[in-house]
């Protein structure tokens, strides 16, 4: 028996795997040696030199990022090495971390998803696989790969793509791969703190940092008057400080009325709240880096319908709160005298309350958060969020946000396997 197998020599595809060019492009590479500003190419020189000497600060960046990619076939999208051991390179040079994109495709012209299965079979080349690789929206792309790279703080992201594309270039067209580099300066990132601390900061803090004050005060005289009160005084909170007490608001929070026959609505509101915040932990978990992506796309082919379409029980989460909010206010409605004025003084009312934590929130999102955290995807994730905040709080006040464009809604995502 007999099995024919394609033969990189008649289809025209390379003869050596992708890792190994990768390899060979990245084994020797240190950085932006010939471009860049006199400051980049000094420090480049520096950590070749220390690095051929063995010097441990240049050896923690080189051995922060792999030079042989993995998984590639099975839709790992990035090749991560280790972010820490790069950005904690302080001294003689800071180490700065990017996430260089390379995209892959055929440099003589030849159209490799012709004849291409749905479903590759054991024996088709594994190089068609990439060059002929179909885009679509259950697949994660095998034809892009992005990696963890490690070099001197004052080289910028552009220096590193004209380096990276000369090099590839060199090793990679003599395979007829054409791979295309692409650096994105927010996915270049040290361990310092670059989001700028403007007014708005400090003045959301000082606000922030006043309302935890008034709970923590407000806390402690409401505990004094519990204690007061089982020594048989008789002491009274005020209601307006009251409100910030934590020990009242959580009493609130847990109170439970048994005689209440719409108990069971408020219990359904409650678990499809907690699906809907399973759904948006998934596809948080989606739009990061995934090894072995394979097993996502079988499940979003074969997955449960359950999880496939968990997304809608937004929709079931609005209608309980809507009849829930409908029983408690019909009553009010029926009342003789009541006049369509009134439907609108509870909508006011409704939305007044909402509205103070609702801008906090924003407020928070635009100027504190950027400064929490760090690390390669930080500034990619949560900067763009803080300037949707920052342009278009406005939409979000007036409870407009779904008629405006959705890659400016905060918190709207959107989503691509190509992470």
């Amino acid at each position: 028996m007999t099995v024919d197998i394609d033969s990189s020599a008649d289809s025209g595809l390379p003869k050596t795997w992708i890792a190994k060019i990768f390899y060979e492009a990245l084994v020797d590479f240190s950085g932006p040696s010939d471009v860049g500003s006199s400051a980049c190419r000094q420090q480049t020189q520096l950590y070749a030199r220390h690095l051929e000497n063995d010097s441990l600060w240049a050896v923690q960046m080189s051995d922060s990022w792999s030079r042989y990619p993995n998984g590639i076939l099975v839709g790992t999208s990035h090749h991560m090495g280790v972010y820490d051991e790069c950005v904690n390179v302080h001294q003689p040079i800071q180490g700065k971390y990017c996430i260089p994109s390379v995209k892959l495709g055929s440099s003589n012209g030849v159209d490799f998803t012709v004849g291409k299965p749905d479903q590759p079979q054991s024996n088709d080349h594994a190089w068609r696989e990439i060059l002929g690789f179909v885009d679509n929206d259950k697949q994660m792309h095998r034809n892009i790969v992005k990696f963890g790279i490690c070099i001197p703080d004052s080289c910028t992201a552009a220096d590193l793509q004209v380096t990276l594309q000369k090099e590839f270039d060199k090793h990679f067209l003599p395979h007829r791969v054409k791979a295309q580099v692409e650096v994105e300066s927010i996915l270049c990132s040290t361990d310092k703190d670059e989001y700028p601390y403007d007014t708005g900061y400090y003045l959301t803090s000082s606000l922030v940092g006043f309302i935890f004050l008034v709970c923590c005060l407000s806390t402690a005289y409401h505990l004094i008057i519990i204690i007061r009160d089982n020594n048989g005084e008789n002491s009274e909170m005020p209601e307006t400080l009251g409100s910030f007490s934590l020990i009242r608001n959580f009493k609130d929070l847990i109170q439970y009325n048994g005689n209440n026959e719409l108990n069971i609505f408020h219990g359904l509101k409650v678990f499809t709240m907690l699906l809907v915040l399973f759904c948006h932990k998934f596809l948080y978990f989606v739009i990061n880096p995934i090894t072995n992506g394979i097993y996502l796309e079988k499940f979003y082919e074969d997955g449960s319908d359950f999880l496939l379409t968990a997304m809608n029980l937004i929709d079931p989460f609005f209608y309980i709160a809507g009849y829930l909010m409908y029983v408690m206010l019909i009553p009010q409605f029926n009342k003789p005298g009541t006049s369509w004025g009134y439907i609108l003084m509870v909508i006011v009312y409704k939305y007044l309350r909402v509205l103070p934590s609702y801008v906090i929130m924003m407020m928070v999102t635009a100027f504190i958060i950027p400064h929490l955290g760090n690390g390669p995807f930080w500034a990619s994730r949560i900067w763009p969020e803080a300037d949707k905040c920052k342009n278009y709080w406005w939409a979000n006040v007036l409870a407009v946000s779904n008629y405006i464009q959705s890659k400016n809604q905060v918190n709207e995502k959107n989503i691509h396997f190509d992470g």
